[in-house]
């Protein structure tokens, strides 16, 4: 697998680290409140989270790459209207 989910959900704040598995750095990092967002809204599941399965775990990480970089692409492109 080329990434790992580090997903801290019982500590306070919680949050949410996608790492490089090869490199060991964080490439995407999610914040309490980014991360309950998402679990509400089911972007995220509690059952893809905690399972055992090296796919589902390689499919949510690349959704949340997938996301993140289409938010931050999103952003870029409304902030570049604002000027």
């Amino acid at each position: 697998m080329l990434f790992t989910i580090d997903a801290r959900l019982d500590q306070r704040p919680s949050s949410l680290t996608v790492y490089h598995s090869l490199s060991g750095r964080p490439v995407m990092r999610l914040q309490e409140e980014e991360l309950n967002e998402m679990l509400e809204s089911g972007d995220i599941c509690l059952q893809e989270l905690t399972s055992n399965d090296s796919q589902t775990l390689h499919n949510l990480a690349w959704e949340l790459l997938l996301f993140q970089s289409a938010a931050h692409t999103r952003h870029s492109s409304l902030s570049s209207f604002e000027a």
